[in-house]
């Protein structure tokens, strides 16, 4: 197993506000897309995810609590005895757009056993729960913490950075098994929505990542 080794630099030596990531998740999809996010296990008000664009690799920290953005550049180095290392040099920063959800969640334990859980998230148009949105049936990694904000990045677009789009899960999802959107009264089946997009990584990691004070906000 590769071994992560992260060094932080940046444009200025003050500092302002440090994050610490203790978790790796890694999700696979069937055309082959990973999506890499990190967190901390025991505050999920924030998040770091990495991917790529035109430019090369870059990863965004979304800080919940205060709505902002960071944008850093990654460079990758893959050193002897499989150790890789990570080096973070901080871009911008920017306000989170915030898309509101107005209808109410509920999650629903169908069975478990010693490692999974299976059940189902139900959206309804409100809390008397009178009208059924979508349902998707999941299958839980158990753990002790709840990961669902995790959730909202791979499974729940657009909402990744509304806190208030949440449910307690004790575990992280592994998969969507099946997704049913009910319009007019019927039922879409919708199970190739998040066909083969599975957690193929869950690990400890450790380091920290801090934001510069006077950081640039980008309009």
């Amino acid at each position: 197993m590769n071994k992560f080794i992260f060094l932080l630099f940046f444009w200025i030596t003050v500092y302002c506000q440090e994050f610490k990531f203790d978790k790796m998740v890694v999700y696979q999809s069937k055309s082959e897309i990973q999506e890499t996010l990190f967190c901390n296990s025991i505050d999920g008000d924030y998040v770091l995810k990495i991917g790529n664009d035109v430019f090369g690799t870059y990863a965004y920290l979304d800080d919940f609590k205060n709505k902002l953005s960071h944008r850093f550049i990654v460079n990758s180095i893959k050193q002897n005895n499989n150790e890789i290392r990570l080096e973070f040099n901080y871009e911008y920063s920017m306000r989170d757009t915030v898309v509101n959800f107005e209808n109410y969640l509920e999650y629903e334990v169908i069975s478990e056993d010693d490692t999974y859980i299976y059940g189902s998230i139900n959206s309804y148009k409100n809390k008397r729960k009178k009208k059924l949105l979508s349902k998707f049936e999941i299958k839980v990694l158990k753990a002790k913490e709840n990961y669902f904000y995790l959730s909202r990045y791979l499974f729940f677009h657009p909402f990744e950075n509304n806190s208030n789009f949440n449910l307690n899960i004790n575990g992280i999802i592994q998969e969507v098994t099946k997704v049913i959107i009910f319009k007019s009264g019927k039922e879409i089946d919708r199970t190739d929505l998040y066909k083969e997009k599975k957690l193929v990584t869950f690990q400890e990691v450790d380091f920290n990542v801090t934001v510069p004070n006077g950081f640039y906000i980008k309009n």
